[in-house]
């Protein structure tokens, strides 16, 4: 196994040398995501793999709309300076991913800082052009995904819990379902700890990356990663800066779909099959509502 995974970066490394026009000194190799293998090159540029058709198809999707945020993204974002029809490669976004534990170490100063910049950053995300971003082949909630795998937790999974669990999971799920929202180009996955980057010498935020999957769907869908990382008093700083049309539901919404997550990810396991999961899910969803 080692070996074929050895071959298939040095074919990896080869393709990268035929576009980068440094010599390959150093790599490094971030692997561990379902969709992408990621390879550091010179601990300065970053190369993005797809793993899978969908994969290739979300990274096409990523550059068409990065080509066109860029310039309005108040944050740093993947420039994708080579581009082929198997990778990206960019300029490596600088600084520390935001984690929990960093975020409690910050000063009061420096959270208010990045609320602003997480704030503005949502803002203009979501105040991009929906008819602009279905013309670069953005489509509306993952053509759909997102709701059929709370279909199916409701009409696969939910039979298969105790009582307790059953009753809470169902009513949370059919009660986010009926919710109504204004439909916004949304980051998709907006995970602070994995996507966003702190820079210390600047108590601020450097950057964002990952847009593969950018969609047309309910701004909550971002604001609960908000939520998760500094509960409500730390969204209501960075709302203060989200310059878009009044939501009175969005912090509700927001509770709401970061609550229901274990119950979408495991309408996800039957939507493609990953069985090795499921057992795991099923006590996650057991320990949070029975």
């Amino acid at each position: 196994m080692t070996n074929m995974i050895d071959e298939q970066i040095e074919k990896y490394l080869r393709l990268i040398a035929e576009f980068f026009p440094q010599e390959i000194e150093a790599h490094t190799l971030h692997g561990s995501g379902d969709d992408f293998v990621v390879i550091e090159v010179n601990q300065a540029w970053m190369f993005r793999f797809p793993r899978n058709e969908l994969s290739r198809k979300a990274m096409g999707n990523e550059t068409n709309f990065l080509t066109e945020f860029d310039s309005v993204s108040p944050l740093p974002v993947p420039a994708q300076t080579y581009i082929g029809e198997d990778f990206v490669g960019y300029q490596k976004i600088l600084g520390q991913q935001l984690s929990f534990e960093l975020f409690d170490e910050l000063s009061e100063s420096a959270r208010k800082r990045i609320a602003r910049q997480l704030g503005e950053f949502l803002s203009a995300i979501h105040s991009f052009p929906v008819e602009k971003a279905d013309s670069v082949g953005i489509t509306c909630a993952w053509n759909g995904m997102h709701h059929k795998t709370g279909l199916l937790f409701l009409e696969q999974v939910a039979s298969k819990l105790s009582p307790t669990a059953r009753k809470k999971s169902i009513l949370l799920m059919e009660s986010l379902l009926a919710e109504e929202f204004e439909e916004k180009v949304i980051h998709g996955d907006f995970y602070l700890p994995d996507h966003v980057f702190y820079d210390e010498s600047r108590q601020g935020l450097s950057g964002v990356i990952d847009f593969g999957d950018v969609t047309v769907y309910d701004p909550a869908h971002d604001w609960q990663c908000i939520l998760e990382v500094g509960g409500e008093e730390f969204f209501d700083e960075a709302i203060e800066y989200y310059q878009t049309e009044s939501d009175a539901n969005l912090l509700k919404r927001s509770n709401m779909r970061l609550d229901a997550r274990p119950l979408f990810v495991a309408g996800n396991i039957f939507l493609y099959g990953i069985e090795e999961q499921y057992t795991e899910r099923l006590a996650r969803i057991e320990a949070k509502f029975g």
